[in-house]
């Protein structure tokens, strides 16, 4: 959680492609933008404690005001992965808001989604991964 302190913005990284995580426009969709310094690829991170104090965050996009979330659909029939979506927090037992941090990663928490997406937040700049 030291990479994650509350209140913290930073940018989500795909270290295979070098790309950002961007919050789309129209509010629903999240893709990956070269563009780093873009509005839309800050995100502030929202510690959160549940299930008997287990750590989680929040991921808030600075652009459009909506967390990081997984969608409930499918990718498709073949690939069990889910799609990453910009959702509303309407509820502290929401899950599909959550993440867990591990190092510079992120895993997603849900626990109805059987398998977990991972990002990464861009390290400081002087420190190594």
């Amino acid at each position: 959680m030291e990479f994650f302190p509350d209140g913290m913005h930073l940018r989500l990284r795909n270290r295979k492609h070098g790309t950002y995580l961007h919050a789309d426009e129209d509010g629903v969709y999240v893709s990956l933008s070269l563009h780093r310094a873009s509005l839309n690829t800050a995100w502030q991170v929202h510690r959160v404690l549940r299930d008997g104090g287990n750590e989680y965050v929040l991921l808030h996009s600075a652009a459009y005001g909506r967390y990081l979330a997984l969608s409930p659909d499918q990718v498709s029939l073949v690939y069990v992965g889910h799609h990453a979506v910009q959702g509303v927090y309407e509820s502290p037992e929401q899950d599909d808001v959550l993440w867990r941090p591990s190092g510079w990663t992120t895993k997603a928490a849900t626990s109805s989604c059987s398998t977990s997406r991972t990002v990464s937040s861009a390290p400081p700049p002087g420190t190594h991964s």
